[in-house]
């Protein structure tokens, strides 16, 4: 059963990065290969935002997607008078860039092995532990953003 409820929390979070793609390509037409960058730029802050300065989770949340729209925005700024194959290369370069930062930065990210001992979410002194308090978490998180 824990099986299918581990599918269910991750088809929830490709839901949510296609919601993102959705908006992208779906609404402007402007083809973007860095979507995985800022996925996992926004899971990299959020993780080291609790384990290095100690943050809750309830504010390591908002912080990372502040800092992702953030690195969104300095990406965009020079990229949006790009079209057509110029627009996607540009967003390709970051997304390699980022992989090498990620990969080779191994004191900060862990490289390739990725970081251990992740901290669990937890809301005003409450630690989601069970895979049921994840999946409602996860449902949660897709129903706001399919609202938003």
């Amino acid at each position: 059963m824990s099986y299918f409820l581990h599918l269910y929390i991750i088809i929830i979070i490709y839901i949510l990065l296609s919601l993102g793609l959705n908006l992208l390509i779906g609404y402007t037409g402007l083809v973007s290969l860095c979507h995985a960058a800022f996925f996992g730029l926004g899971a990299y802050t959020s993780t080291l935002l609790m384990m290095k300065v100690g943050l809750p989770f309830i504010v390591a949340l908002p912080s990372c997607i502040l800092i992702t729209a953030l690195f969104s925005l300095l990406l965009s700024l020079p990229s949006i008078k790009l079209r057509g194959d110029f627009f996607v290369l540009t967003t390709f370069a970051f997304q390699i860039i980022f992989y090498d930062i990620i990969y080779n930065w191994s004191s900060l990210t862990g490289g390739s092995i990725g970081i251990m001992g992740i901290p669990r979410p937890s809301f005003w002194g409450m630690e989601i532990i069970k895979i049921h308090h994840y999946v409602l978490l996860a449902t949660v998180f897709c129903l706001i953003a399919i609202a938003l």
